[in-house]
């Protein structure tokens, strides 16, 4: 969310990246600054005093011990998860100034991280319906004009967006820091024929993002349990993604090695789960799911590295005549049905920052102050084991999107569609048990896909 709210900007020092955490240490060095921007106690919080009051909250300071504990009541609030191993805390980015008190640099604490704010649009544009109007709306947009609306009809979130900014930019300015406008970041394209008529996990975020930022779900949520639902959206869609696309690769290079003339969209079966959801009485040790992800993973770079490779050998001839020059050559056959001969030794450059990109954006958070997280789909057992084991938020998301408005209702069957979609198949007994958990089936179990759900909201 926070990569979606700098998207268009970027921090300038001198020679050196600038990272924004929440909470956490500041550091100087060459390569990089790390600034910590939570509001400070006695700096800040006349500051947020005159915020609230502009916006029309009465504040009597007089009453309370001290000045600060308003202001450090409201900031503890906004507090985000500490990953055990990290030593920085993030802000739940409710609203784009909050949103913005961090960044890629200061929380992966790395100097090029990744450009997520752009995987995030290309991901929503692949999902957009073929015949919407050009340009498309993007992903930050449709966030932006909600939280904009949001804004305007809540005044201390929109005293603490001022004071966000507010504070945000008095750091900057205090360590000579810029804010510019990015350049030379790659134009979003269109996708590929095949992917835009396939069923995708990238038509489930578009179809779940621009649900949830309409105003009737904005207004139905609080506005932490509005920014969780998304964030949960967001981890599904970068996740899943990216194990669609590992999927894509080795489905061509199956294609490639079949020597079929079909078209490729058949060989991109949404009826096979990216991740088998094994039933829930079947000992852990079969409903590992590390193992599978991982050799998805390892067979997709595996492919991807090699289609590359060709494409450098063969130039823009391979564009338009893949498959006929790779059939034609035995030795590039070789090297490609090498590939699939032992997965466990594509080790390509780029399988385990892929690999644990997609389980940790799956799996259950650990949380240094021991909050449980309810939004994950994975729960990790041991070093070696995890399993298929949604927390009661995730699902009742699910559902709340499957039942499409608040206080709407949906069937089981109209669910498991939406989790095919997303690339998951579960048994129908785990579902309804699940939905019985969080108190959303209504109707007899024996009932199958004909259960009755409600939304959570």
């Amino acid at each position: 969310m926070s990569a979606l709210a700098w998207r268009g900007d970027s921090l300038r020092a001198e020679k050196s990246a600038v990272g924004l955490i929440y909470e956490g240490k500041t550091t100087r060095s060459p390569r990089r600054t790390v600034i910590e921007t939570r509001p400070a106690r006695e700096a800040d919080s006349q500051h947020l005093a005159r915020a609230l009051r502009d916006s029309g909250l009465s504040i009597d300071l007089d009453s309370l011990r001290d000045d600060w504990i308003l202001p450090e009541a409201i900031f503890n609030s906004v507090r985000g998860a500490r990953a055990k191993a990290s030593k920085a805390r993030t802000v739940a980015p409710m609203t784009p100034g909050l949103a913005r008190l961090q960044n890629p640099v200061g929380m992966v604490n790395k100097n090029n991280p990744a450009p997520y704010g752009r995987i995030i649009e290309m991901m929503f544009l692949y999902g957009s319906p073929s015949q919407e109007e050009t340009p498309r709306p993007l992903a930050r947009d449709r966030w932006l004009q909600s939280t904009a609306d949001q804004l305007r009809g809540n005044s201390l979130l929109a005293a603490i967006d001022s004071l966000s900014i507010a504070v945000l930019n008095d750091r900057l300015r205090d360590t000579g820091i810029e804010v510019v406008k990015s350049s030379g970041e790659q134009p979003l394209t269109e996708p590929p024929a095949q992917v835009q008529s396939a069923e995708t996990p990238y038509k489930w975020f578009n179809h779940a993002w621009t649900l949830l930022t309409r105003e009737d779900w904005r207004k139905a949520l609080s506005p932490r349990v509005w920014t969780d639902w998304l964030l949960t959206v967001l981890r599904m869609a970068f996740s899943m993604g990216f194990l669609w696309e590992m999927r894509y690769y080795g489905s061509i290079g199956h294609w490639i090695l079949g020597g079929s003339n079909d078209r490729l969209e058949q060989f991109l079966d949404g009826t096979i789960p990216l991740i088998p959801w094994v039933d829930s009485s079947t000992p852990n040790s079969q409903r590992n799911v590390h193992p599978i992800i991982r050799d998805v993973v390892r067979q997709g770079i595996a492919v991807r590295e090699f289609l590359r490779d060709q494409q450098g050998n063969h130039g823009d001839e391979l564009l338009t005549d893949a498959v006929s020059i790779i059939r034609s050559n035995a030795q590039s056959m070789s090297e490609l049905e090498s590939l699939f001969v032992d997965i466990r030794q594509n080790d390509a450059r780029g399988a385990k920052t892929m690999y644990e990109s997609i389980f940790y954006s799956l799996r259950e958070r650990e949380s240094s102050d021991g909050g449980q997280d309810y939004y994950a789909l994975i729960r990790k057992m041991s070093n070696r084991t995890a399993v298929i084991s949604p927390g009661v938020e995730w699902i009742a998301l699910m559902a709340s999107i499957a039942c499409g408005n608040p206080g709407g209702e949906a069937n089981l069957r109209e669910l498991n569609a939406q989790l095919n979609q997303v690339g998951l198949h579960p048994p129908v007994h785990d579902l309804i048990h699940l939905l019985e958990i969080a108190g959303l089936a209504n109707g007899s179990a024996d009932a199958d896909e004909g259960v009755r759900i409600q939304s959570a909201y």
